[in-house]
Parts: C-alpha cells; structure tokens; sequence
C-alpha cells in the first residue's frame, strides 16, 4: 500500500488521505447536485455517497415512498447516487424494502468506509494531543511524587496501625463514610411516658463527618513509581508502533491497537489518581477530622489511644498520654496532567 507524506509523524494511504477529506454529511439533501425528483428507468450501481439526519419540520421525500408532489416524510436517509450521475434520497429504513438483498451490499460499503473514516480520525487525534501528553506523563515519572508518597505510606501503616485499623474498617463497613456519637435528647420518648414519671431520655446517635479523603493512598502500595514507569513506556511504545505503521494496518488492526492504547492511557490515568489522592488525604482539616473520629471510635470501644494533628505530624498518644508513635505529614506537588486529564482516549 503506498503512503504519502503528511506533515505529521503518521503515515496515510493515498486511499485514507481522500477518504479523510470526503464529505459525509448533507445538511440539505434536496439542493444536493444531480438529485432527481423521481426514480428513473435506468440507475445503475447505486451507491450511498452522503447520509442525512434533520431536524424536525425539515423533513425530505424519499423517493421511493412518496411520488412527487407528495408531503416530504424522512429526516434520516441517504443520498444514493448512480454511477451515471444521478441520485435520488431514500429513506434509513427504506433501503431494505425498496433494493432487498443489494441494499445489504450496498449499505455494507458505505459502513465499512465510514468505519475506517472514523478509525483514522481516531488515531490522528491521538497524534495531535500526544506530545503534550507524553511531556505531562514524563513530568510526573520523574517528580518527588512517588518518593513522598512512599515515605508517607511506610510511615503511616508502621507507626499508626490502630489508625489504620480504624479506616479500613470506615472503608469496608461504611465506604469512606466518617462519623462521631453525639449524644441527644430523646424529646419524643420522654412524652411518652406518664406525667407522673416523666424524665429526661438521652440515646447515642452518628453525626456524619463527611469522606474520608485519598482512600486509594491508604491502601494502595509502595514503589508505585516503578509500575508507572512500566505503563510509560508500554504506552510509548504502542504510539510510536502506531504512527510507523499507519495505513498499513486494516481498520480490525487499528482498533485492536487502539485500543491497547486507550487502555494503557486508562491505567496510567489510574495511577495518577492514586498518588494525587495522597494530595487530598493530606489536607490539614482532613487529618484533624479523621484524627476526631478515630478518637471517638477508640472512647466508645473503651480504648484511651488518642491521635492528634500538631500541624507537622499525627501523634499517637497511649493511655498515659504520653506520644507513643508519629507520623510526619508533609505537603505534596503533583504536576498538572491537564491534556491527559481531558483526553478521553482513542
């Protein structure tokens, strides 16, 4: 299949470069050139050359249905034209009645083309946006990031384990969902007592204290950088195989790679979002929240552990209030992946 140069990395058919710049839409199909008013004698070798789909109030007649003069009845068909020029518009689902068994063959070449149209559109907007997302991906592989997060994962399941007790259980028991007892007036069970014996009733409930924040940090798992590195580089090399080979694939082909590309993008986007999540379980009101409820949860199991937020580190403190064990929280910079953020693959 011989290739021409485009002013790109990608390399096109001749085939795809004109199947690329081929028009596919007609936003008025009646004002289409050599359209006719009714069907001829003579139509050899029909074949769809545009699609339609208007809006309603702009319907067009298909010529099969509705003979001329007759009230227009379609908003989606197609522009079939002959191969001596002329075309008429036949309805979407009208195809199959009016040409039987052809429309198959007919309908089938027009979905391939468009098919392979929309492959390659696929793979140059992944050749457009690629550079700066190969530079943003980089930036990250070679930040602090994964260090910290490491250092602070380490840190926190070695020195606080009943902390970390806690939220496994907030996670498993009640998705991330984070609370305190409150103790309340039971105003409602107090009138229901007799006047004579009436006294104050008060019962336990939750108070909702919001998510706990940067869950897949808390138990996800060390030396991420070395998997992100791995997915880096598979994804590299799968663009760089995809823009050599180009045309030369089939459209089955394209996909295929395609979508291994897509779905490398999806888990580098993954791990990006387990170290960013190390940003949000850091926050300073976060961490004095989850201290909060933790304490809470060690005094109604009748515990006397207690952690506190100093601004620097979580303290763990035992019965005797003496600091026991701490963790150093520090503060984190993820650099921005805006391009692979918005790209929704290809």
């Amino acid at each position: 299949m011989s290739s021409v140069p485009l002013p790109s990395a990608l390399k096109f058919s001749q085939a795809d470069i004109e199947l690329l710049s081929r028009r596919t839409i007609s936003r008025n199909p009646e004002a289409e050139p050599g359209v006719l008013e009714a069907i001829p004698a003579e139509f050899p070798d029909p074949n769809i050359e545009l699609k339609y789909h208007l809006s309603r109030g702009m319907e067009v007649r298909c010529r099969h249905c509705r003979n001329v003069g007759k009230q227009p009845n379609h908003l989606r068909g197609f522009v079939v034209r002959s191969s001596n020029g002329k075309a008429i518009l036949v309805g979407s689902t009208c195809g199959a009645k009016h040409y039987g068994d052809k429309w198959g063959v007919i309908k089938g070449t027009w979905d391939r083309a468009e098919d392979r149209r929309r492959t390659i559109e696929r793979l140059m907007d992944l050749e457009q946006v690629w550079p700066n997302i190969r530079t943003e991906v980089f930036r990250v592989l070679h930040g602090p990031v994964w260090a910290a997060h490491d250092t602070l994962l380490k840190s926190f399941q070695d020195n606080l384990p009943e902390l970390n007790k806690y939220l496994f259980k907030i996670l498993v028991e009640r998705e991330g969902d984070l609370y305190v007892m409150e103790r309340y007036r039971d105003l409602k069970a107090e009138e229901k007592l007799p006047e004579d014996s009436r006294k104050k009733i008060f019962k336990w409930r939750e108070k909702p204290m919001g998510s706990l924040q940067g869950r897949e940090f808390l138990f996800g798992v060390a030396n991420l950088k070395s998997r992100f590195g791995e997915l880096f580089n598979k994804l590299c090399a799968q663009v760089e195989e995809l823009r050599k080979l180009g045309s030369d694939l089939t459209t089955a082909q394209l996909k295929y790679r395609l979508a291994q590309v897509a779905n490398s993008i999806a888990h580098i986007k993954s791990s990006l979002s387990r170290v960013r999540s190390l940003q949000g379980f850091m926050e300073p009101h976060h961490i004095r929240r989850v201290c909060d409820c933790t304490n809470d949860w060690h005094k109604h199991a009748g515990h006397n552990d207690r952690y506190n937020f100093d601004g620097r580190s979580i303290v763990w403190s035992k019965a005797d209030q003496t600091p026991s064990a701490k963790c150093p929280i520090g503060t984190v910079d993820v650099p921005s992946t805006t391009r692979l953020d918005l790209y929704a693959g290809p």
